[in-house]
């Protein structure tokens, strides 16, 4: 990359940053990942959902089996703290989705599916 594209990409980078959503979502990303009860709601969640495989590979699957599973899920999906990570998360990618369009635009082509797997096309 020379230096001129290189300098431009780090202030998009720098100036994206700096956006309401980024920072909207990196606050979130931060209290989900670091938040002691949303963790602790996630491992119990991951040992049920463990769990529930071992007794369905077993032959001893419960109903209630499934029903744990689907209570802690929703509890985990409706807590503040998860609903607002993932809600700051689709507004971001509605976001970048927006800018990779304005590139595209731009550019005459679509950055976002010329650089591979991404979530901004």
């Amino acid at each position: 990359m020379n230096d001129t594209l290189r300098t431009a990409a780090v202030g998009f980078a720098t100036a994206l940053k700096q956006q309401d959503r980024v920072q909207s979502y990196l606050t979130a990303q931060e209290l989900f990942e670091n938040d002691e009860k949303i963790a602790a709601l996630r491992r119990e969640y991951g040992e049920l959902v463990q769990a529930y495989h071992s007794k369905q590979a077993a032959g001893e699957l419960q109903d209630e089996d499934l029903q744990q599973v689907k209570s802690m899920q929703k509890d985990l999906n409706q807590h503040p703290i998860t609903t607002d990570y993932v809600t700051s998360r689709n507004s971001l990618v509605e976001e970048l989705r927006a800018h990779n369009q304005q590139m595209g635009a731009l550019l005459g082509f679509d950055f976002a599916a010329t650089t591979g797997s991404s979530s901004c096309g």
